[in-house]
């Protein structure tokens, strides 16, 4: 199990870095000399990142839910959402994204619309929108 540290400097939180651990067995299709040479797309890393750091404040009992993140952030409750919704992308879409591999013209207003729930229809949809 590969395990990446996100640090999001904007959050406040007891601990700003978050854990993000990827699935067993997930592969990225290119080589390391490619990995170096890809540019991620930082927007939406931000976003993820949020994400998961939300997540895990929520799951450690440090909010009981989104309106308490969005009054902490001063955001509204609805890009609290979004950005957790970004936490079930399946693992194999957020190395590729991180990597800056694949995905790299994804965008949250794309996901705006809804991620889709299963794994297989999330690499459809996003294959497809590319």
């Amino acid at each position: 199990m590969r395990r990446l540290s996100i640090f999001e400097p904007g959050i406040k939180s007891r601990n700003p870095s978050s854990v993000l651990i990827l699935a067993d067995g997930v592969e990225s299709e290119s080589d390391s000399s490619s990995v170096e040479s890809a540019v991620p797309n930082n927007a939406f890393l931000n976003a993820l990142a949020k994400g998961y750091v939300w997540q895990q404040q929520i799951e450690a009992g440090q909010f009981e839910g989104l309106e308490d993140i969005a009054k902490e952030q001063g955001v509204d409750r609805s890009y609290v959402g979004r950005m957790l919704q970004l936490t079930s992308l399946a693992p194999d879409i957020v190395e590729s994204i991180l990597a800056g591999q694949a995905f790299e013209d994804i965008s949250l207003q794309y996901c705006r619309k809804g991620i889709p729930v299963f794994w297989e229809e999330q690499r459809r949809a996003l294959i497809a929108a590319e």
